[in-house]
């Protein structure tokens, strides 16, 4: 009888964290995803777009290493305590978006705001899930994950074709909703042990080694540069995706069915990437999804129309869905568990560089030369994005043989 109460405790935490981590995609799909159309329709240029997401991606690293600090500090200070106070801000600041957005500097700086906010709350949200694994809870991330990729693409298509004949003032109403909705239901999860004076401990540890990783391990800094490239290209095709499908004469109600396409082929890879894993090897899943990048780089810059752009979605599943998981995985094997935080945050900082250079210089590319030149510019940085995986990849078996 205690056992089946224990079991049912336990599955209920998995819907609650499932639905946590689903609603959280609907709120990333609002402020990221709809960035540009709720900016551009505010009178917002596409450079300053550009510029508001490039600062708020570098301001975001920065919150989220001194949000690793103060929790260091305080132990007393949850993970749930932070999300709370990061979805309260993130509700009260776009209230003030429906009600003051006619100011442009105003709007940049509000929604430059909520977008640290959720970048920040993203590897908090992860973390939380893994307290309940590390609990004992039957809770599996890679599944709620997956929920949270369905509830992206479904957010994308329905509100995409709620904005073709509504007001862009429904992006903050819905990230409203759903902030403050979350809020709730993170009092419903039930309290756990905290293991922070461990976590400590090992952070410190780690801090200990100095190790130069670059000269210890010769492929990561290749790895850095591929992954870095990757990124600029991924940056500028989702940020100026609602530019690059008007270019090809596509309508607003498309932008969120090339979302929601993207979204929906990354669940089954998600849910299958151990498979694949086993299957392939995660060196040689690296090497395919940038292969498949580059592909997707070449059939964005010659699409001449929006049907055009539908197969280019679908080769997300065998890009940005095998890399996402690939790269986190190489690292741990790469690397010796003394230096895995050091070599998972070098490639953080990668990603981050391949955000701030796509949405900066994306942005000024399109305004000063167009929607053409900007995938051109996609199509070179996945060049050097290839070679420089495969460099890596060369670099790696070179020192594994020895």
């Amino acid at each position: 009888m205690l056992s089946s109460q224990k079991n049912e405790k336990k599955q209920s935490v998995f819907g609650k964290l499932a639905l946590i981590q689903g609603l959280y995609w609907v709120m990333f799909c609002s402020v990221s995803g709809f960035a540009t159309v709720y900016m551009l329709d505010r009178g917002i240029s596409d450079a300053m777009v550009g510029i508001i997401i490039a600062i708020a991606s570098l301001i975001s690293v920065v919150v989220q290493i001194a949000t690793g600090f103060i929790m260091e500090k305080m132990p007393s200070l949850s993970l749930r305590k932070i999300i709370s106070g990061s979805l309260l801000t993130m509700g009260v600041i776009n209230l003030l978006l429906m009600f003051f957005n006619q100011s442009d500097a105003l709007i940049a700086l509000l929604y430059c705001l909520a977008v640290v906010l959720l970048y920040n709350v993203q590897p908090l949200m992860t973390s939380l899930v893994y307290e309940y694994v590390n609990a004992g809870y039957r809770v599996s991330f890679s599944i709620t994950r997956g929920i949270g990729s369905g509830t992206y693409a479904l957010t994308s298509f329905l509100l995409g074709g709620w904005l073709a004949k509504h007001s862009s003032l429904s992006i903050p109403v819905v990230t409203t909703v759903v902030a403050f909705f979350l809020l709730a239901l993170l009092f419903y999860l039930p309290h756990i042990a905290d293991d922070r004076n461990v976590l400590n401990k090992t952070v410190h540890e780690e801090k200990q080694v100095t190790t130069n990783l670059l000269k210890k391990y010769p492929s990561l800094l290749p790895l850095l540069v591929a992954i870095a490239m990757v990124f600029t290209f991924h940056t500028i095709v989702n940020v100026f995706l609602p530019q690059i499908i008007t270019h090809v004469n596509g309508t607003k109600s498309q932008v969120g069915y090339a979302i929601a396409i993207a979204s929906v082929v990354e669940i089954p890879v998600m849910f299958g990437f151990q498979w694949l894993e086993r299957k392939f090897k995660v060196r040689n899943l690296l090497k395919i999804s940038v292969i498949f990048f580059f592909i997707r780089s070449v059939l964005y810059l010659v699409a001449g129309n929006f049907l055009q752009i539908v197969p280019v979605q679908l080769l997300q599943m065998f890009s940005f869905a095998i890399i996402t998981p690939a790269y986190a995985h190489y690292i741990n094997e790469l690397t010796e568990k003394k230096d895995n935080v050091k070599g998972q945050t070098f490639v953080m900082a990668a990603v981050t560089a391949g955000n701030v250079f796509g949405s900066f210089i994306g942005g000024q590319i399109i305004t000063y030369g167009g929607v053409k030149n900007m995938l051109g510019l996609g199509v070179a940085v996945m060049v050097i994005g290839v070679i420089a995986m495969f460099y890596s990849m060369k670099v790696d078996k070179l020192q594994t043989n020895h």
